[in-house]
């Protein structure tokens, strides 16, 4: 069984949280065989201390990005995730590649071993993944701060792309998900942790951009109108929830889509899965409930 891994990371202003990160990375069972690490125009001493580490790991590759960064929420991460995995493409040729964030930790050593038997066990999967300490398991969604695709599939997913490798957009992670299960590869969440050193915060600028992203990814209004109720009860409770979905709104307005039909159809049968899927699972555990109690 081939287990070969790479890892592509980016980082900006990590002083604090690289080395942990990179520790975490060479402490698991299955090392990697090159871990390339993107700076996107760090101020602080984070490039400094990964030079440091070179000498420590020979299988790091670190690379900084000089050009002015731009304005637009999304950009700049985008464009940077693209410079590691089409550099980290280049370098080596693993089975498997492990795209993961700079502000968090796999405090457990079993961690990649666990996400690569899962993978080793299915070919049609594509995309598998843990979850945050932070966060909450989701049997549909894959987390973007540690995930790890098969070569096969990122391949496809760049070759498909409506731009050259990764998608430069808002919710790129998303995307991704929804683009590898249109593709016809399979995504497989793993409930295994990881640390997350940052609590998770919505920006109003983020629920704005949500309703957007939403609209050009092909969700439809019913289950839109779901999931801002559902937002009500986070910070900033029905304030951010309101602000995404008159976004989506008003992104029927001014109608850009970035696929062609075929996505949007599927998008459409997904959805309509999830919403039924997520009614009846609501009805039944009522149900259990007071049968139980």
């Amino acid at each position: 069984m081939d287990k070969a891994y790479s890892v592509s990371l980016i980082y900006r202003n990590e002083d604090q949280h690289i080395m942990p990160c990179i520790d975490s990375v060479f402490n698991q069972t299955i090392k990697p065989k090159k871990m390339v690490i993107v700076d996107d125009r760090s101020t602080d001493s984070t490039f400094d201390i990964i030079q440091k580490k070179e000498e420590v790991y020979p299988e790091l590759y670190a690379v900084q990005i000089h050009q002015p960064r731009h304005k637009f929420k999304g950009y700049n991460i985008s464009m940077a995730i693209n410079h590691s995995i089409q550099t980290l493409l280049t370098l080596c040729d693993t089975t498997y590649i492990m795209r993961m964030d700079s502000d968090i930790c796999l405090n457990n050593p079993n961690y990649v071993e666990t996400l690569l038997n899962t993978l080793e066990g299915n070919p049609r999967i594509g995309i598998t993944g843990g979850v945050s300490d932070k966060g909450k398991f989701m049997t549909r969604h894959v987390t973007d701060a540690a995930r790890i695709y098969r070569r096969e599939c990122l391949l496809e997913l760049l070759k498909t792309s409506p731009n050259p490798g990764y998608l430069i957009l808002y919710g790129h992670d998303s995307f991704m998900i929804f683009r590898a299960k249109w593709l016809g590869w399979e995504v497989k969440p793993v409930n295994i942790t990881f640390w997350d050193a940052r609590p998770y915060r919505r920006s109003m600028k983020r629920w704005f951009l949500t309703g957007r992203f939403r609209y050009m990814n092909g969700f439809n209004f019913i289950h839109q109108f779901i999931s801002c109720i559902r937002y009500f009860r986070h910070k900033p409770y029905f304030i951010g929830s309101t602000v995404a979905f008159f976004t989506y709104l008003l992104s029927n307005l001014r109608p850009y889509r970035i696929l062609d039909k075929s996505y949007y159809d599927f998008m459409k049968r997904d959805l309509k899965q999830i919403v039924l899927s997520g009614l009846r699972n609501s009805f039944y555990s009522k149900i259990l409930r007071r049968t139980i109690y």
